[in-house]
């Protein structure tokens, strides 16, 4: 059993056209695959299903904190996401995931007197370029 867990301290997470912003939360949707319907007419009690062969590549979205620093990315943008995970004990080397794409979404949260400004992105995984690819933290 791991003596430690991941709780966000430490993440990082670069985009085109942000890379050294303050992100306050990352969120990363995972991949999937869709089922087909294999069933026969002689087939019982269940629909037989079979995966596609091809998979879902992702999204990931991340909120960071706006200053008048912080480039400003647009909508379209292409190029590489990596979000890299805060060290462990005894790691040396952070878990990241990275993969190539676009974004898809950019907006700004309310402006107003009692919270911060914050910047929203997300950013689609495109399965072309560099296919989305988890790295194990050592």
């Amino acid at each position: 059993m791991p003596s430690a867990y991941y709780t966000g301290e430490g993440a990082t997470a670069t985009f085109p056209g942000i890379s050294s912003a303050c992100a306050r939360s990352i969120s990363v949707s995972g991949f999937s695959v869709d089922k087909i319907d294999a069933t026969c007419l002689d087939s019982s009690n269940f629909k037989e299903y079979i995966p596609s062969f091809l998979k879902e590549p992702g999204e990931v979205s991340a909120t960071f904190r706006f200053s008048g620093t912080l480039p400003v990315a647009s909508v379209g943008d292409v190029g590489t996401a990596t979000i890299s995970f805060g060290l462990l004990d005894g790691e040396t080397t952070a878990a990241s995931l990275t993969g190539s794409g676009f974004l898809t979404d950019v907006s700004t949260s309310e402006i107003n007197g009692t919270s911060l400004v914050e910047m929203t992105v997300t950013f689609a995984f495109d399965g072309v370029g560099t296919e989305p690819s988890f790295t194990a933290g050592s």
